[in-house]
């Protein structure tokens, strides 16, 4: 298995050529075709598009959950197709950080146990994997909420302890799937500040799918989704600072 260190010059992610289709009877139907889009270091990306646009599962094909028909997903230069399933795994473990509309935490786990699950499960020690997530619980603003359950948080909470845990493996990029969908409008805006606070802190790259165009607008460009392909691309944050956090 060829997993490269965050070192690695490679563009976080990139996917080329996707073309997913499945076939009900005689009736095939091509959810994405032909697909181009490639995510740069410390870029902040939003993807759009109507319902049944093809966004769900450009998503899951990002992250190694299904394969393509045809065409490559590539994550820092490593094609996915050459890893296994344990392969996958691991680079869901190191590399790629997910984050999900419904948070996905376990409800009997602390909030800095649910983010030290994915250190543990790459074999960090538990020494390592307790700074690590109370570091991070600390730069999402929780470091008060450590030992608090899921459900004695409020819903921006659970979904800043969710964001923690993606960050926490120190990924090449986040890929966050509605990450605001099922918050009140200031719990939402608080994520995608601090989405956007982490994009430019700590350079991780960040691929972010949404329906909503007002989140959409945190990023530093979007990409717009109609028929299983790439429509339209904006650039709504084309200011100096993003241009020259381009060329870092």
């Amino acid at each position: 298995m060829q997993i490269l260190s965050p070192e690695a010059k490679a563009a976080p992610l990139e996917a080329r050529g996707l073309i997913k289709s499945y076939r009900l009877g005689s009736v095939e139907t091509r959810a994405l075709d032909g697909l181009d889009l490639r995510i740069e270091p410390r870029e902040f990306v939003s993807v759009m598009g109507p319902s049944g646009s093809g966004k769900s599962t450009l998503l899951n094909l990002l992250v190694g959950l299904d394969r393509p028909s045809a065409g490559e997903v590539l994550v820092e230069g490593v094609p996915l197709s050459t890893l296994d399933e344990d392969g996958l795994t691991a680079l869901r473990r190191t590399r790629v950080g997910v984050v999900f509309q419904a948070f996905n935490l376990l409800p009997g786990l602390a909030a800095q146990e649910n983010v030290e699950l994915p250190l543990r499960a790459a074999g960090a020690s538990r020494r390592e994997a307790t700074e690590r997530a109370r570091a991070m619980l600390v730069a999402v603003g929780l470091g008060e909420r450590l030992r608090h359950r899921p459900d004695e948080l409020s819903g921006g909470q659970a979904q800043r302890v969710a964001i923690a845990r993606a960050l926490v493996i120190e990924p090449a990029i986040v890929v966050a799937d509605e990450p605001t969908g099922s918050l009140d409008s200031e719990s939402g805006t608080g994520v995608l500040r601090l989405l956007r606070r982490l994009n430019e802190e700590q350079g991780v790259a960040i691929l972010m799918v949404t329906h909503a165009p007002a989140a959409a607008a945190h990023a530093d460009r979007i990409v717009t989704m109609c028929d299983g392909r790439v429509v339209s691309e904006d650039r709504p944050r084309a200011t100096p600072s993003v241009a020259m956090r381009g060329l870092a």
